[in-house]
């Protein structure tokens, strides 16, 4: 008997002692994860939630970007076999019934769906982790109208789109997607950031905040429904509207690509602005490598219209002038000898003799001896302080990603030269938007503006954030001596170096430039290497547009400004006012001029189109493809007022919407009624080379409509 209880206590102790273990090792070590299941039944972990990034619009409210959501979602399926029992159904034709919604709006296939729902074992199934916001939010209202709780969703990542493709790609940038470093273990928790462009400079109106809940989950994992719990939703990005008009932007983007490609040159910028406002128009830089380019690395790339610096050249000359004449050194007759000047060891010349012309000449005709001699009377002191107040060497303050000061030496570090150079604008260097925006001081009558691409931020209830208003930073100069200035600049075009920039329905003011570029490693200048520039605005008698196109380094035949610039001006020019939202000829009193406003003869037949144009004295020109046919385009577009002596473009042809015809990339599309630029747009996408005769509306093509397309195959195009 004592040796059985001894055996007995020998036992008890020894269990005793293993429980003692036991329980040592569940505390220290936790290898059933008490702990963790002690933490997540009794503590509630934040989850969170991550807004949207803000859209990017036009001035108009066109679209530039936008953000979508993508999810995973699962199907609960232990819901789905309660609801059918419930219902009495059977569950294969209630995973019918989800499989059908599900594939109603998404691009999921049904039968791939259905079999994942009937053969899965498991409590969930995945069912796609590729569903857009909008697909998700259909799918789930449609299965609760049927009391079908039955889809889990969670969020897996973001993309933004940009809508218009290339346009304005290098001003927008591109964002970059940052892991949150609160939650480095979860990688689904990351912020969108501006990575350059608009979406750098404008990213804390864009960013939105981020949301969190509260959520509590029992020792199994599952959700527990808690009256306390606390949640901060989060809050979506705010829309931008930028000052920028996305057709303008598509004019000047377009010509500056025919203009490399024409020119060869290694870039081209241009910048369109109100000079009244500072609004910022169009912004446009393109490379000779951009066509073989993919998007985001352009998105990626310096936008050159504010990070470019290049010597002006002539362009810089008028400002010299209107300071003359604010001191009152010279009058518009005053008569100065051009002839070649010798400036220490330096010869100052002309590209030709012009001998002793008149002040006003000196801007006409673009003599760097009259402007030298001209910046020796008013001094080195009085120059350099009126080229800081037009805002060069240093930045504009219009915010734009990127963006560079320029070079302008004080002028305590000026050679014995430097006076002389900087007033034929060498030995200084400014961008595209800073010199648009001093050419926009001359025609607002002296005032210097604060450029701003900025037009309004509004939140997700349009309510209005912010608004840029204009700003004038200072005057520089008096109204008549402004007024005369505009009279050299407009003389420039009708007598001067850029009268193949003329136009005989709008007064144009500007001056060209041709600099050339210093050579790399050196401090001299390369041989053949020049920058185009022209800059200008119009109409002179009440500027509503100042531009400036630059080429980079074209081809040596083109070099001069008036051989590259002036011309894709002029184009840009004439493509601004034939806009539809373009008010600005109906405004305008040249000479005799009768102007007409183009009635709207969309969609009429030949007859009533013909009765519409008669009656309001019109000229015109109709193209008959097909004698039962509609009207389909016109030229001018309703109610764009134009020269009553020039004939307006009726074209005429079979009763289809050329904006919404499907196009099949094998087979030729119907160009006839389009414009030159949408056409050659078009033929780009399918690799079709187009020989084009003439400029305006496309009136006949060599390749008919509906044929088969070779590669690279040539169109022969008339367009009137």
């Amino acid at each position: 008997m004592n040796r059985r209880l001894y055996f007995l206590k020998i036992i008890i102790f020894l269990l005793a002692l293993l429980w003692a273990i036991y329980l040592f090792i569940v505390q220290i070590f936790d290898p059933f994860n008490l702990s963790y299941r002690r933490q997540i039944r009794y503590n509630p972990s934040k989850e969170i939630s991550i807004p949207v990034r803000g859209n990017i619009y036009d001035r108009n409210g066109e679209m530039f970007a936008s953000t979508i959501k993508f999810y995973q979602i699962d199907v609960d399926r232990n819901k789905v076999f309660n609801y059918s029992k419930k219902k009495k159904k059977n569950p294969a034709e209630v995973f019918d019934y989800i499989s059908t919604v599900i594939c109603k709006y998404s691009e999921e296939e049904k039968s791939k769906v259905l079999n994942k729902l009937l053969n899965k074992k498991s409590n969930t199934v995945l069912i796609s982790n590729s569903i857009k916001e909008s697909e998700l939010l259909n799918i789930t209202n449609e299965l609760e109208k049927k009391n079908l709780s039955v889809i889990i969703p969670s969020f897996r990542s973001m993309q933004r789109i940009y809508s218009k493709g290339k346009l304005g790609a290098r001003l927008l940038g591109l964002v970059k997607e940052i892991q949150d470093e609160s939650d480095p273990k979860n990688r689904s928790v990351y912020r969108m950031e501006g990575f350059c462009g608009v979406e750098a400079s404008f990213d804390e109106y864009l960013k939105g905040e981020y949301g969190w809940k509260e959520t509590l989950y029992d020792a199994n994992k599952s959700i527990v429904t808690y009256p306390d719990l606390q949640e901060k939703p989060a809050k979506d990005g705010n829309a931008v509207y930028l000052t920028i008009d996305s057709e303008i932007q598509q004019i000047v983007e377009d010509n500056l690509w025919e203009g490399i490609k024409k020119y060869n040159a290694a870039n081209a910028m241009a910048v369109v602005m109100n000079p009244k406002t500072g609004e910022i128009l169009a912004m446009a830089g393109l490379s000779r490598s951009d066509g073989n380019t993919s998007e985001s690395l352009i998105r990626s790339s310096m936008n050159l219209p504010v990070t470019h610096r290049f010597e002006p050249g002539s362009t810089i000359k008028p400002f010299v002038s209107l300071l003359a004449l604010d001191k009152k050194l010279f009058r518009t007759n005053d008569l100065i000898n051009c002839a070649r000047y010798n400036v220490g060891r330096r010869t100052i010349k002309d590209s030709h003799e012009l001998g002793t012309i008149s002040f006003e000449d000196i801007i006409v005709k673009s003599s760097n001896v009259g402007i030298a001699k001209v910046a020796e009377r008013i001094g080195s002191v009085e120059l350099y302080n009126r080229y800081i107040a037009l805002g060069f060497g240093h930045k504009t303050g219009a915010n734009i990603y990127g963006e560079s000061a320029g070079n302008l030496k004080k002028y305590t570090d000026w050679s014995g030269y430097t006076l002389h150079s900087l007033s034929f604008g060498q030995e200084m260097t400014v961008n595209t938007l800073q010199l648009t925006n001093a050419y926009s001081t001359i025609a607002n009558g002296g005032k210097v503006l604060r450029p701003y691409i900025l037009k309004e931020v509004r939140d997700a209830n349009n309510k209005l954030i912010t608004k840029t208003e204009p700003k004038v930073i200072r005057t520089i100069s008096n109204a008549n001596n402004i007024k005369l200035e505009q009279q050299y600049l407009k003389n420039v075009v009708e007598r001067g170096t850029a009268t193949t920039t003329r136009l005989n329905y709008v007064s144009i003011g500007g001056k060209t430039g041709t600099a050339e570029k210093k050579a790399e490693g050196s401090a001299g200048y390369g041989k053949y290497t020049y920058s185009s520039v022209f800059s200008g605005f119009f109409p002179v008698e009440d500027p509503q547009y100042a531009i400036t196109v630059m080429f980079d380094e074209p081809d040596y035949a083109y070099h001069f400004g008036s051989m590259s610039s002036v011309p894709t001006f002029k184009k840009i020019t004439e493509q601004i006012i034939a806009l539809p939202t373009c008010k600005l000829i109906p405004n305008m009193k040249q000479g005799k001029q009768i102007m007409v406003k183009m009635p709207d003869v969309m969609g009429l037949s030949i007859s009533e189109a013909r009765s519409k144009l008669n009656k309001n004295n019109i000229k015109y020109q109709m193209i008959e493809n097909d004698l039962n046919g509609i009207v389909i385009n016109q030229f001018p577009k309703p109610d764009v007022s134009f020269d009553s002596v020039n004939e307006a473009i009726v074209v005429v042809d079979k009763k289809v919407n050329l904006s919404k015809q499907k196009i099949d990339t094998s087979q030729m599309p119907n160009l006839v009624g389009m414009t030159v630029r949408k056409a050659i747009s078009l033929a780009k996408s399918l690799k079709i080379e187009l020989e084009i005769s003439g400029s305006g509306i496309i009136t006949a093509q060599s390749i008919q409509p509906g044929e088969k397309i070779k590669f690279l195959q040539k169109c022969k195009v008339k367009a009137e």
